[in-house]
């Protein structure tokens, strides 16, 4: 099931589906009804962009969980930061999951996701490998020196619910 709050989003998905799996349905994170419904719940910045206070997240989290069947897990791709480069919610990644540990969830655990600025060029453009496996990985190493770990984007975190 993919669910987005945005009617075009889910017209679109619609549009290039070859099968009629996954159905697709327009709903808000914080309007989940489904309970023990899904062995795998995959968020790619949703949660974050729709949240910009601390109880808001939670109450998403816990639909999300609510949602899961005992022992599934979550993977949140989520732009979870604290300070300028904050997108909605301004957080540091300790304190989300210390929010998503009070939804119900246990912390497997968190990776940085080292997206550093170049990323828009490099996803709008067509360039040959040649360009873009070097910069990946110039850009890698930028992101461990200090005062520049801070601009990564993305966090992955996976999380259970309890089985």
């Amino acid at each position: 099931t993919g669910i987005d709050f945005s009617e075009k989003a889910i017209a679109l998905a619609r549009q290039t589906a070859t099968s009629p799996n996954p159905a697709y349905r327009v709903q808000s994170v914080f309007d989940l009804k489904d309970v023990a419904a899904y062995d795998l719940i995959f968020s790619w910045g949703c949660v974050v962009m729709a949240t910009t206070k601390r109880d808001e997240l939670l109450k998403a989290l816990k639909g999300l969980h609510r949602s899961l069947k005992p022992g599934g897990q979550a993977l949140l791709l989520e732009p979870v930061h604290r300070g300028f480069v904050h997108r909605v919610l301004n957080m540091d990644v300790a304190e989300f999951c210390d929010v998503m540990r009070e939804a119900g969830f246990t912390i497997r655990w968190v990776r940085q996701m080292h997206f550093w600025p170049m990323r828009f060029a490099l996803a709008f453009l067509r360039w040959p490998a040649f360009v873009t496996v070097p910069l990946y990985h110039l850009g890698q190493w930028l992101m461990k020196l200090p005062g520049l770990r801070s601009l990564g984007d993305y966090k992955a975190i996976c999380a259970t619910s309890a089985p």
